[in-house]
């Protein structure tokens, strides 16, 4: 919003959240927040009046800077007009392609014919060329050039098309006469398509477009053994419950039994290993149960009560996944960025353009 644009003018704080190297980007944050709200005048509340940064060492520079006379953040420049020239309120005008300004002037034609039949007749004739119209952009995909939209493949492809257009609009109107007038201009588009699809070719400039997408980088965890050589030999802990007194402070330790059922050891640690945002299960399941397996086995190996197994996997499960995720980000690679097979347009639709047109009383 900093970068591009930001019409809102009630900003008191920049936090900046990363570097901007280039000075006029800096100069360009700073300048958003030094609109002032309250109709570009100063209000005499500094807490209002003031814009607070929040300085990194490149916005430093700049306030630095400032203190120059010359900064721009010191200088500001504005066009004043006499009453004379004051300005009347602007106007949208839309830029309308050929074809939409040949749509118009056709439809003009049509109203101005007196016989019903014949006025029918020629409204028939071009809602069926509008349908045409609709059609021949979306055959940009299909095409390598725009004189291809001419051969005779393409133009019944376009017939069909045009065809479940002008029956997909019957079908949404609420006209009771809709069927009858989309039987009658499916019966034009034999007759016109030839000449409407030539129509578009010249009066279209081939601009391709070409997207370009890349492939999503692969992280992969690659297969490997765990090196158990350290950090498994893990004691079975006392299991306590330590109680104090609110009043007196006096501490007792309780010993605690427990009834055995401490779940899978395996599935303890896969799950604490999913933990990690770097980690998909979806895509290293086997990998995560191959290296919690292992580190089972480490610990049970150097148990003389095997059957403590599960306890000291629950009590250790963390520094076990901690220690194997250690291991698994020096067998971590990404594949290289590739780019998918372009897809490219000869052509795309020519839409309308909005432009704003202001008046100034006296001013050429």
């Amino acid at each position: 919003m900093l970068k591009e644009g930001w019409d809102v003018t009630n900003l008191y704080t920049i936090v900046p959240l990363r570097a901007a190297d280039a000075p006029i980007l800096v100069e360009q944050s700073i300048g958003r927040g030094l609109r002032l709200p309250y109709g570009g005048k100063r209000t005499g509340n500094s807490e209002v009046d003031k814009l607070t940064v929040i300085a990194h060492e490149n916005f430093e520079a700049v306030l630095a800077k400032a203190k120059d006379p010359n900064s721009i953040l010191n200088k500001f420049s504005f066009v004043e007009l006499d009453d004379e020239y004051k300005t009347e309120p602007s106007k949208v005008i839309t830029a309308k392609s050929i074809i939409e300004q040949k749509i118009e002037k056709e439809q003009e034609k049509i109203a101005r014919i007196e016989n019903e039949y014949e006025q029918k007749q020629a409204q028939t004739t071009l809602d069926a060329q509008r349908a045409v119209w609709q059609v021949l952009p979306t055959m940009n995909a299909l095409v390598r050039n725009k004189k291809e939209l001419a051969s005779p493949q393409n133009i019944e492809l376009i017939k069909t098309k045009t065809v479940e257009i002008i029956k997909q609009s019957a079908a949404a109107s609420d006209s009771l006469f809709a069927q009858q007038e989309a039987f009658a201009q499916i019966k034009e588009v034999d007759s016109i398509v030839d000449a409407v699809t030539v129509d578009y070719v010249n009066n279209i400039i081939e601009i391709p477009r070409m997207t370009i997408q890349q492939q999503d980088v692969q992280a992969t965890f690659n297969w490997f053994d765990l090196d158990a050589s350290e950090g498994f030999t893990l004691p079975a802990l006392k299991q306590e419950i330590i109680r104090m007194g609110l009043v007196t402070g006096e501490v007792e330790t309780i010993l605690a039994e427990s009834s055995g059922a401490y779940g899978d050891p395996v599935r303890k640690i896969v799950v604490r290993l999913m933990n990690y945002e770097e980690i998909s299960y979806d895509n290293n399941s086997e990998l995560l149960y191959h290296l919690s397996e292992q580190a089972c086995e480490a610990i049970k190996s150097n148990l003389i009560n095997k059957e403590e197994l599960s306890q000291i996997v629950r009590q250790f499960k963390d520094i076990i996944a901690d220690r194997i995720f250690r291991q698994m980000k020096d067998h971590f690679s990404l594949s290289p960025a590739r780019y998918i097979k372009p897809t490219v347009l000869p052509f795309v639709e020519i839409t309308s353009s909005n432009l704003t047109k202001v008046y100034f009383q006296g001013l050429p």
